[in-house]
Order: C-alpha cells, then sequence, then structure tokens
C-alpha cells in the first residue's frame, strides 16, 4: 500500500505540471491583452509578466523575454509619475534592454510565439531612446557607479540600435554618440584603460572622422612611455583624416619633445613650416630645438677641452635658432617668447665667444673679444628692453636682473652694474620676503 501511494503521488505531480506551465503561459497571454486593448492596464501588465519571469517553466522563453522588454519599456517612458513608480529603482529602461537583448538572440519563429514580435519591435525604440537618455545623464556622475551605468545603458543602445528597422533614430542617435557618452564617462573617472577601449571603438568606425579620438588615444600611450604605439594610432588617424594632419603633427611634435628626439622634432617643425608657412609656433618651436642642439654641442666641447686641452671645431651654430626666433617675430612683433629667446640666445651666442677667447690662438684673441662684446652689447639692450615691458615676475625677473648686471660686469661697465644689482637685490628681498 505504501508503494502505491508513492505512485499515485508521483503522478499527481505529473498531472499537475502542465497545469502551472499553461498557468504561466496564461499569464504571459495576459500581457498581450493588457497592452492591446482600448485602455492599457500597466499595473496588471507588469504584474502578470513579473509572475512569468520568475516562474522556473517560462523565466526563459521568448515570450516572457518579449513582453517583459515591451511592459518595462512602457514604464520607462511613461509621462505619469504613478506609471514610472511602478519600477521603484527608476531601471525600468534597463530592465526593457535586457529583456529585448534576451529576445532577440532567439530565432524568429521563437520570436512570434505569443505575439511578441510586432510589439517588441514597435517598444524596442522608445528602450533605446529612454537607455540613451539615461546615459546622457549618468555620465555627468564622476563616480565609478557613474562610468559602470552609463556603460551599461550605451552598451544596449548599441546592441539594440539595429532593431530600428525604420531609421526611426537616424541623425538623433547613434553608435558613435554612445561611444562618445562612455569615452567622456571614463575620461572623467581617469579610467585610462576604459578611454582606450571606447576611443579605438569611435576609431574603427568608417564615418566617423574626429581627429580628437586619435590624439587622446596617443595621449594615454605617451602616459605609459609607449611611444611607438602612439606614434602608431597617429599615423592611422592621418591615412584616415587626411586634412587633420596638423593635429597629429602637433601631437607627433609633443611625442619627440618627450623622448627628446631633437632630430626628428626639427624635421617635423620643418614639415609644418612647409605645410604652413605663416605659423610662428613652428618657427619658434623649431629655433628652441635648433638653440638646444647648439648649447648641447658647447657643453660637449667644453668636456672635452677640460679633459684633452683641445678644441674641436664646431658643427653646429647658433645662425639658425636666431632666423627661426626672427622669423616668428616678423610673423607677431609682440609674440614674448621669441622676443624673450632670441636675447638668450644672442647672449649664449656671446657666451660661448667669450670663453673661446682664451682656448684660440693668441692672434686670435683680440677678434674674439670685440665679437663677445658686440654681441653682450646686443643682448642687454634686448634684455633690458623685455625688463622695461614688465611682464616677468618673481623668479623670472629675479634672474633677467642677474644676467642684465652679469653682462655689465663683463662689458666693464661698473655704473650699469651697480643700477641693476641693486635692483637684483631689491627682487630677490620682494621674493625671499
Amino acid at each position: 500500500m505504501k508503494n502505491k501511494l508513492l505512485v499515485l503521488s508521483v503522478g499527481a505531480v505529473l498531472l499537475f505540471t502542465p497545469l502551472i506551465t499553461n498557468a504561466q503561459s496564461t499569464k504571459i497571454k495576459n500581457v498581450e491583452l493588457n497592452i492591446s486593448g482600448s485602455s492599457i492596464d500597466v499595473e496588471d501588465a507588469k504584474y502578470n509578466i513579473d509572475l512569468a519571469f520568475n516562474h522556473e517553466s517560462t523565466k526563459n522563453s521568448p515570450g516572457m523575454w518579449g513582453w517583459r522588454g515591451v511592459v518595462y519599456s512602457i514604464i520607462a517612458s511613461s509621462g505619469e509619475k504613478s506609471v514610472r513608480d511602478l519600477c521603484p529603482n527608476n531601471d525600468a529602461a534597463m530592465i526593457s534592454a535586457e529583456a529585448f537583448t534576451k529576445f532577440y538572440e532567439f530565432t524568429e519563429p521563437e520570436q512570434k510565439k505569443f505575439s511578441a514580435l510586432d510589439y517588441a519591435n514597435s517598444y524596442v525604440v522608445s528602450t533605446i531612446i529612454e537607455c540613451f537618455n539615461e546615459g546622457i545623464i549618468s555620465s555627468s556622475d564622476t563616480t565609478l557607479a557613474g562610468f559602470e551605468k552609463t556603460k551599461k545603458l550605451m552598451n544596449y543602445v548599441e546592441v539594440l540600435l539595429p532593431r530600428d528597422k525604420e531609421e526611426k533614430l537616424l541623425g538623433k542617435i547613434s553608435k558613435e554618440k554612445s561611444y562618445l557618452t562612455t569615452w567622456q564617462s571614463a575620461n572623467q573617472n581617469k579610467l585610462y584603460a576604459e578611454e582606450l577601449v571606447y576611443l579605438t571603438k569611435l576609431m574603427n568606425e568608417p564615418k566617423y572622422m574626429n581627429s580628437f579620438v586619435f590624439v587622446r588615444a596617443s595621449e594615454i600611450y605617451l602616459m605609459d612611455k609607449n611611444y611607438e604605439k602612439a606614434l602608431e594610432v597617429l599615423e592611422k588617424g592621418r591615412v584616415k583624416i587626411p586634412s587633420k594632419g596638423g593635429d597629429f603633427l602637433n601631437q607627433q611634435i609633443n611625442i619627440e619633445i618627450e623622448r627628446k628626439n631633437i632630430a626628428v622634432l626639427i624635421s617635423k617643425f620643418t614639415e609644418g613650416i612647409n605645410n604652413e608657412p605663416d605659423n610662428k609656433e613652428y618657427y619658434f618651436s623649431r629655433g628652441v630645438a635648433y638653440h638646444q642642439i647648439k648649447n648641447e654641442e658647447r657643453d660637449v666641447q667644453d668636456k672635452e677641452y677640460k679633459n684633452t686641452n683641445v678644441l674641436s671645431k664646431p658643427t653646429k651654430f647658433y645662425g639658425p635658432a636666431l632666423a627661426d626666433y626672427r622669423k616668428a617675430i616678423e610673423l607677431d612683433p609682440g609674440y614674448f617668447d621669441a622676443i624673450f629667446n632670441e636675447a638668450v640666445l644672442i647672449s649664449d651666442s656671446a657666451d660661448y665667444i667669450y670663453k673661446l677667447r682664451n682656448k684660440v690662438p693668441s692672434n686670435e684673441y683680440t677678434r674674439y673679444d670685440r665679437m663677445s662684446i658686440s654681441l653682450y652689447n646686443q643682448a642687454v639692450k634686448k634684455f633690458i628692453a623685455i625688463y622695461e615691458m614688465n611682464m616677468l615676475k618673481g623668479q623670472e625677473l629675479v634672474d633677467l636682473l642677474k644676467t642684465i648686471k652679469t653682462i655689465y660686469a663683463k662689458l666693464n661697465d661698473e655704473d650699469n652694474r651697480i643700477k641693476y644689482n641693486d635692483l637684483y637685490k631689491e627682487e630677490s628681498k620682494k621674493l625671499n620676503n
């Protein structure tokens, strides 16, 4: 008798299970009735779809996912607070997007069950809009949670956009806009690896023609001193957007400055000048590069002379740097950096010749002495003009006055040396106080 009861019990379960399954399927069918009638009963539709979602027999059925997407899309896009309050966590758009994403993974015959496909195709556009708008809002949240929410919402936008078969969102929402928003959120949160993910997506979009994505990616690689990758990204940008060659060139210059590759820098500045012959920055920057090369050679010569007492013949000269500074000033007579560097270069040239006086044959001493005096006179006049511009403050002003009084000492001009020495002491005192 005991065994018979067991058998009967199992049989009862076997007979009852289809009834439960049918009951849950009815819940899905009821959702259609709640939505398709003359008056939509969203609250009852949510109740029915939630029951289907939480039941083992229907929790992963295509009909359940399709209708869940529809119901929560209605809640997310509703203008009525009472409807939106049906989802107290304000995540209806996210729930709808997840449901539609899973729904569209099924085959079309499976999607057509419970009439879900037509309704899903009608409501998916609203879900995309809500996800996009919420993603824009969350992107202003400068926390990791804000980024993660933005990333998730915009990922749903990317996945579901192809379902906008009638292109109702064309010109309003795009993959590029979703990528850009997610990048902005990553950028705000200093999530450099995530930045690269979305910058790369933008770079790979054939119609996206903005040079900044390539430049920003190169900046991130530059942070890790990955110079080759930084240059590789810029070259890809140059090929894709040749009209923005100047943007890429400027960043290539920054990279070469970072790794102190002066020879390449000069070639890049020359390339820039050839493309933009009236660009004062390129002339000034190339002048700085030439200036640095000559100073480096001068330092090497000093060390060699100290060790061997032999003066090697110079191969670099200050002339090209001076010509570039003066061209920059010609293009912009008020270009202070070029005016200042011109004075510094003449002073450096005077210092160089001043030191050479004691290294050249004795019969050459007078000629070198006169050249140095001439250059010092030119330099000090320019430094005084800079001082009178009243543009330097603090330590920069102190350094300038020190340079002026030192030059006057070399020129044996005691009156002016004393004058500028007093000014130097006065400004130094201000700085220390």
